[in-house]
This record gives C-alpha cells, sequence and structure tokens, in this order.
C-alpha cells in the first residue's frame, strides 16, 4: 500500500475517536508503512489536527472518570503505559475537580458497601470495599475517611 492510501485510511482511523501516538504507530506497522515512513506520516498527522496527545490524555480522563469512575491513580498509570507525558498527564487529570472525585468516589463506596451487606464480618466487609476502591484508582488518603 502507498503512503497516500496509508494517510487515508490512518486518518479516518484518528478520525473516528481520539488516538495516541502509540496506537497510531501501532496501527501504521498494520497497514504496512515503512519505518522511516511512520515519522513522516506521524507528523502529518499532528499538523492536521488528526492527533494532539493533550486532546487524547483529557478525552481518556474525562471517559474514564465519568464512564468507569476510575480514580486518577489508574487514569494516570493507564496513560503512562501509554506513553503520554508526565506533563500531559498531570493537565488531563487536573481536568477533573476534587468534587467530582469526592461525589464519585462515595458513590462507588456507598454501591460496594451495599453489595456486601450479606457480609457477617465487619472486618472483612471493610477489607473487601477497601480493595475495590484501592483498585478502582483512588488513593488510600481519599478512601480512609470511610474506614475511621
Amino acid at each position: 500500500m502507498d503512503n497516500q492510501n496509508i494517510l487515508i485510511k490512518i486518518q479516518r482511523y484518528c478520525a473516528y475517536q481520539e488516538r495516541c501516538t502509540a496506537e497510531v504507530v501501532t496501527k501504521l506497522k498494520k497497514l504496512g508503512a515503512l519505518e522511516s515512513d511512520i515519522n513522516k506520516l506521524i507528523n502529518d498527522l499532528k499538523n492536521s489536527s488528526f492527533l494532539d496527545e493533550e486532546r487524547y490524555a483529557i478525552s481518556f480522563a474525562e471517559s474514564k472518570f465519568h464512564q468507569k469512575k476510575w480514580g486518577l491513580k489508574k487514569i494516570s498509570s493507564h496513560l503512562f503505559q501509554k506513553g503520554i507525558a508526565k506533563e500531559v498527564i498531570e493537565k488531563a487529570i487536573s481536568s477533573i475537580s476534587s468534587e467530582e472525585i469526592s461525589v464519585a468516589l462515595s458513590l462507588l463506596y456507598e454501591k460496594k458497601w451495599m453489595s456486601l451487606s450479606n457480609e457477617t464480618d465487619p472486618f472483612k466487609r471493610k477489607q473487601k470495599t477497601l480493595r475495590y476502591l484501592l483498585s478502582k484508582g483512588y488513593s488510600y488518603d481519599e478512601i480512609s475517611i470511610y474506614f475511621d
């Protein structure tokens, strides 16, 4: 496949939803782009606003927080794994207010706590709830208010 066809396909790929550079590089390799052409294609996508790491990171952070109720630690970790720069990650997670975080955390806590109502041992119930909230990416400091 020639570079023009690859560029058209990758533009469609980026237009469908926000993508990070790592995802685009993987897709370019699947499409058969040569290693020497990948950087040029990436630059073309960035110059034409098909690819924007900051826009991707903000979109990722907000969607994972609002849809899956992920905490900032889990969001940061996933963005870091995708090769997003630390400054961009910090900007993305700062788009989520502390008020939104406490509301989401409270809802998650209540839902999990109530789902464990058949647990007779209060220590086990606390531990299961705590582990669940930690696995969602919330820090122990944020969670500890529920277990005093």
